[in-house]
């Protein structure tokens, strides 16, 4: 059942919010010594919250149309009273004094609040292990990770432990789960973001938390880059279907940059076949491009985003909070310090010119639509950090983070204003879902056509939502 029949259902008092949640509950405590999905959770406030929305629904005062549909939030999100960790015990002792602006529209509309999700440490990973959570593993094959850095949320989606997971997305960090999990990622620009099981899901979620709600953060904007356009009133009951992509410009981009982590030909396989099925399916041209970064654009990027990123947690970091981190993020901020200000501004510089250059010729904005592998790997075993072959010294005078796996999904948080989805387009020989990631050009109806693309290419393809390994 989607998320607006459910709405609909505790609307009607076919459903009661109160028994849904605590089958979720219950579902939740039976996978945790297993899957690691949630790094908390408070049964009582949930059933607390889920009566005080039956009760609103048995007077006929009905908040919005989330009033009853259990969410969950990753662990970077405050919940008023909640523990505030990003997924480390570092932060063990720290709680939310107040809602995240996302959460307390929610909490606004009626949803009910179903626990945090797991994430690494401080969200500086594309793995799924935290000194919180601990191994958080992929539905589909326990031994696999889900990736991170919204990891948690994945194993969720994927597991049926809640209809909807919000997550955040700097860097590919909902899309990257979603692919290795396949299930549905949407980032409506860079920042916040969503992973569920079905793309109505997703459109039902963003009308109901309407206009006027801040998804987007400011990452991405190096020099000018394009802001994230207002967008147009967004309809309460679906979206007109699309019949085809003809008459919008597509490209397929299988390689976004030299420094992008060579790829698995099982998984890029099916992400060929995906797009050759779009373009026979729908008798358009779709436009194949060389990748568009120079080689070094990642170590640029990397030594100047990540250095003062990591900079700033050594400061605000005492000796003992530090040592109680995972080892990845503290060899990271070890690293990281030793980078002199000279070679900082040197790379800063160098980023500027990769990126401005990029900015200034816009190789993209050409296109309406923009296919991409969303990750060109399968996922690598949950216990490790990187995959096999990965050269974490990457970075001069850092530690590679896994990044330059995603790297066709963090061109578009880097670009920003991009609507992006996640849409799972097959499986690999042993049955490891596959991901195709779809980007909508900035536009004032961005984030409405990516919702109509989408659902198009899922009806073109095939891959109505799969059965899931927990179901």
């Amino acid at each position: 059942m989607g998320i607006g029949e459910l709405a609909d259902a505790f609307a009607r008092k076919s459903l009661s919010p109160v028994e849904v949640s605590r089958a979720l509950l219950e579902r939740i405590e039976a996978a945790q010594p297993l899957l690691r999905a949630y790094s908390h959770v408070d049964p009582q406030r949930t059933l607390e919250e889920a009566r005080q929305s039956e009760a609103r629904m048995r007077r006929g005062e009905r908040l919005g149309m989330l009033d009853g549909v259990p969410v969950s939030y990753k662990a970077s999100y405050g919940v008023r009273g909640w523990p505030a960790t990003s997924g480390t015990i570092a932060l063990a002792d720290r709680r939310a004094d107040q809602d995240h602006a996302l959460v307390a529209r929610v909490r606004a509309l009626g949803g009910v609040t179903l626990g945090l999700t797991g994430m690494p440490d401080l969200g500086f990973c594309t793995c799924s292990i935290s000194s919180e959570a601990g191994v958080i593993r992929n539905p589909w094959d326990i031994s696999r990770t889900t990736g991170g850095s919204s990891a948690g949320a994945g194993a969720a989606a994927a597991a049926g432990l809640g209809p909807m997971h919000f997550g955040s997305d700097g860097y590919g960090s909902v899309r990257l789960p979603a692919a290795w999990t396949g299930t549905i990622g949407f980032v409506p620009g860079s920042g916040s973001g969503l992973l569920a099981r079905g793309i109505d899901d997703i459109a039902h979620v963003y009308a109901a938390m309407g206009s006027g709600v801040r998804w987007h953060s400011e990452r991405g904007r190096w020099a000018g880059y394009l802001p994230m356009p207002a967008q147009q009133p967004f309809p309460e009951r679906g979206l007109p279907p699309l019949a085809s992509l003809a008459g919008l410009r597509v490209a397929y981009l299988p390689q976004a940059s030299p420094d992008s982590f060579p790829p698995e030909d099982d998984v890029m396989a099916v992400v060929e076949a995906a797009v050759h099925a779009i373009a026979a399916g729908d008798g358009i041209e779709i436009e194949r491009l060389a990748p568009l970064l120079p080689l070094g654009s990642k170590a640029a990027s990397g030594v100047t985003v990540f250095t003062k990123a990591r900079r700033d947690i050594l400061a605000d970091f005492p000796a003992e909070r530090f040592a109680l981190l995972d080892v990845l993020p503290r060899e990271l901020t070890e690293r990281a310090a030793a980078v002199s200000d000279v070679e900082f501004e040197q790379a800063q510089r160098r980023a500027h010119e990769i990126w401005d250059d990029f900015t200034l010729t816009r190789p993209l904005d050409r296109f309406d639509i923009v296919l991409t592998p969303s990750v060109r790997i399968r996922p690598f075993q949950a216990d490790q950090r990187y995959p096999d072959g990965y050269d974490p010294y990457l970075v001069p005078h850092g530690l590679d983070d896994g990044t330059a796996t995603v790297i066709e999904l963090g061109i578009f948080n880097m670009l920003g204003g991009w609507s992006c989805f996640n849409l799972p387009c097959g499986f690999t020989r042993d049955g490891l879902p596959v991901g195709l990631q779809v980007a909508i050009r900035p536009s004032a109806d961005a984030v409405a056509l990516s919702m109509q693309a989408t659902a198009h290419l899922q009806r073109v393809l095939g891959m109505q939502p799969a059965t899931m390994p927990f179901d």
